[in-house]
């Protein structure tokens, strides 16, 4: 099995560690990071073509893992970001707002655009 490429960002202001892995097969990605974390990643579905994990390293730390295939649809991606922006706030202690979200709505395109830029460097050739 090929290893998946693993890439890890710093989200803007918070500065969580987000893991990026990109790899064809999602279930061995996990199987991967599972034994280079001692995780215990549980992915309900085995046919996600997206899938965000977090834990609690022993340091304490927030630890968020987004694993997506080179082929991930965009609307896919989009809906997993959103899993990390809500993360990232949980683990600083932000509260959303319904009615004054534009914090919310910035920080997703950034962040977003953090990992559209792994996926375009990974982008089977043609």
């Amino acid at each position: 099995m090929k290893s998946p490429y693993i890439k890890k960002l710093r989200v803007p202001v918070y500065r969580n560690v987000l893991w990026v892995i990109v790899s064809n097969n999602l279930t061995s990605a996990i199987d991967y990071m599972e034994d280079l974390t001692d995780e215990n990643i549980h992915m309900q579905d085995k046919h996600y073509q997206a899938y965000t994990y977090a834990g609690i390293t022993e340091k304490g730390t927030p630890r968020i893992m987004l694993f997506l295939t080179p082929k991930s649809p965009l609307d896919l991606v989009c809906h997993e970001v959103k899993h990390v922006v809500n993360l990232v706030f949980a683990y600083n202690g932000v509260r959303l707002s319904l009615s004054n979200d534009e914090h919310e709505c910035y920080y997703l395109q950034e962040v977003l655009k953090m990992v559209l830029e792994v996926l375009r460097k990974h982008q089977p050739s043609k």
